[in-house]
């Protein structure tokens, strides 16, 4: 039975570990960040208290929805009928928006991010007030950077709303020497920021790492593990992982 290594924090992991064990994998379970709650809201209490004044939301995560929903929730303003504009970065993002979101995706894809995004037409043209929201890092690094330098360079305003921060974990012995004993053949990857962290908890010695199948949901992140030496990138859609991690398995047979 393969062992599959699940890098998402420990609350956004279990349903895939499910799905993982419904087709005969065996899931592994060390997250390689965890949320942390900002040290400063401000520009969260800023992007609520003005959420009328943008023309798009664009949501990089689902951690970013659930954290907005709560504070809209709290506020009754997530029970009203669709009203302000948004668009999301996965197909689980997506899904997870409160009702008071009117959803603006262009036509579907395998593999959504935020290249795919920027053929919505919401974002097109310029002069547009586009709030982007995310997790920041221990750096405050803004939420999708590329996607908000994409957007101003068309001349659109953009405010980076950060609503949790990653948080790297620590680095596990454990997990370096299963690797290395070969016990794990194949990880799954949700950001660029979870691959760094993967290499960072399995260092120094994680060749193993980058030799293994790497399932991915973005194309943004199958080019960075490209980047970082990942040498089997495979690209999944996100409602189906599961079962092409095991198609994936099959096929090596």
């Amino acid at each position: 039975m393969p062992t599959i290594w699940i890098s998402r924090p420990p609350h956004r992991a279990e349903k895939l570990a499910a799905a993982l064990k419904e087709h005969h994998l065996q899931p592994l379970l060390y997250a390689a960040m965890y949320i942390r709650e900002l040290a400063d809201e401000s520009a969260l209490a800023s992007y609520l208290a003005n959420i009328d004044d943008y023309t798009a939301s664009v949501f990089v995560s689902r951690e970013a929805v659930t954290r907005v929903a709560q504070r809209l929730s709290a506020a009754t303003i997530a029970t009203t009928a669709p009203t302000f504009p948004a668009l999301a970065i996965g197909s689980e993002t997506a899904a997870a928006l409160p009702p008071c979101y009117q959803l603006l995706q262009p036509a579907p894809t395998p593999i959504s991010d935020s290249r795919y995004l920027l053929q919505a037409e919401a974002l097109q043209g310029t002069g547009g007030n586009i709030a982007i929201l995310g997790g920041s890092d221990e750096a405050n690094t803004p939420p999708a950077a590329w996607l908000c330098e994409a957007l101003v360079a068309r001349g659109h305003r953009i405010t980076a709303v950060p609503c949790y921060c990653r948080h790297a974990a620590a680095a596990n012995a454990t997990l370096a020497a299963q690797g290395q004993a070969g016990e794990i053949d194949g990880a799954v990857a949700y950001s660029g920021d979870s691959l760094r962290f993967m290499l960072q908890m399995t260092a120094p010695h994680n060749d193993w790492l980058r030799a293994l199948p790497l399932f991915v949901i973005h194309a943004n992140i199958a080019t960075t593990a490209t980047a970082l030496g990942f040498s089997q990138v495979v690209p999944v859609e996100q409602n189906t992982i599961a079962a092409e991690i095991a198609r994936y398995f099959v096929s090596l047979k």
